[in-house]
């Protein structure tokens, strides 16, 4: 007895899955990427974030000199002049009253601050702090 292959319950495929096989690669390819490339992302915002906190902090650093410097003898700070620590370098210069700060961590230049009427800023800070401690006692 022949068995009629139409009425069967298994049925028979002619075809390749090499176009399955490409789609599902060409998927994987592409969120393998885009985990990749979200990795990478992440990476250097963590990286330009901590150096950019190492910038900020030399410049504070280099901020609270300068007012020392600046309360003791007005007169030194004419020149420019550069703060080296151990995570990379300030530079700082002032013209016309006005600083100019530029803070550069080992991987780059990361801040530029800059700060008009210093000496009225230095001052404003002396009286402030005046104040506050007429105010402890």
């Amino acid at each position: 007895m022949k068995i009629n292959k139409k009425n069967s319950f298994h049925t028979e495929y002619q075809g390749g899955i090499l176009l399955s096989v490409l789609l599902l690669l060409s998927l994987f390819s592409f969120l393998f990427i885009t985990a990749l490339e979200d990795y990478q992302s992440q990476s250097k915002f963590c990286y330009q974030t901590q150096q950019l906190y190492i910038a900020k902090t030399m410049e504070n650093m280099a901020w609270t000199q300068i007012e020392n410097k600046l309360l003791t003898d007005p007169g030194l700070l004419t020149d420019p002049g550069e703060f080296v620590f151990s995570t990379g370098n300030v530079q700082y210069t002032i013209t016309n009253g006005d600083l100019r700060m530029i803070s550069t961590t080992f991987s780059g230049v990361f801040s530029v601050k800059n700060v008009e009427n210093v000496n009225e800023t230095a001052q404003n800070k002396e009286n402030q702090d005046n104040e506050n401690g007429k105010t402890d006692q």
